[in-house]
């Protein structure tokens, strides 16, 4: 957990990060499904694809940083996403044909909305740290 004392010390860790990466373009590639690691929420997500190599090699960078200050780093395999939608239904909870976001509501999605969605390009200029109430902004090179 990051103690208080550790504020300062991780917004210039980020912010050293951001200035070692540049920004770049990226496309979401799919719908998917996530559950929290608490197994309380599970989330409808559109998935990155064009675009991962970068946010991997930036998150990699974060983790090196993190582990320097005693922090746990992210996720081993990440899955960038944007989430859409939750709900309190999940894997656990009840069986998987009936929740929300099946597999069949994923193909709906993608046929209804899927060439549409990897049309269109983000672009990824800024790294975003929030801490308690307060975001912080850093622009990529």
């Amino acid at each position: 957990m990051l103690q208080t004392n550790q504020r300062d010390d991780l917004r210039v860790k980020v912010s050293q990060v951001a200035s070692n990466h540049s920004s770049f373009g990226a496309r979401y590639a799919s719908f998917g499904v996530l559950e929290n690691d608490e197994k309380s929420r599970r989330f409808l997500g559109i998935e990155l694809g064009s675009g991962y190599d970068n946010m991997n090699a930036i998150v990699k960078a974060l983790d090196v940083q993190l582990v320097k200050m005693r922090l746990p780093a992210y996720y081993a395999e990440p899955r960038f996403h944007t989430s859409i939608a939750w709900t309190s239904e999940t894997s656990d909870s009840i069986e998987e044909k009936d929740l929300a976001f099946n597999g069949e509501a994923l193909a709906a999605l993608d046929s209804e909305l899927g060439s549409r969605l990897r049309d269109d390009e983000l672009w990824v200029a800024d790294l975003c740290l929030k801490v308690g109430k307060e975001t912080t902004r850093f622009p990529l090179k």
